[in-house]
């Protein structure tokens, strides 16, 4: 059981950097994550990630994400 169970958590910018950071960590805790973000295809692969491959993996990870696509 992790200290966030039972909790919902919604973050924005969450397809990468420090929005991504949190939403990982936060699901990690227990929290269900609701992840926002405008990222839905790479389009720079200096920026590589996007909201659905970060549900993916937060899912896959034992976590459970819902992306909201803004």
């Amino acid at each position: 059981m992790g200290s966030l169970d039972g909790r919902i958590a919604l973050v924005t910018g969450s397809s990468r950097g420090i929005g991504e950071y949190l939403a990982r960590h936060l699901a990690k805790a227990g929290a269900k994550v609701a992840i926002a973000a405008r990222s839905v295809e790479v389009t720079d692969k200096r920026l590589p990630g996007t909201i659905h491959s970060v549900s993916e993996s937060i899912n896959a990870d034992g976590g459970t994400a819902t992306p909201i696509v803004m």
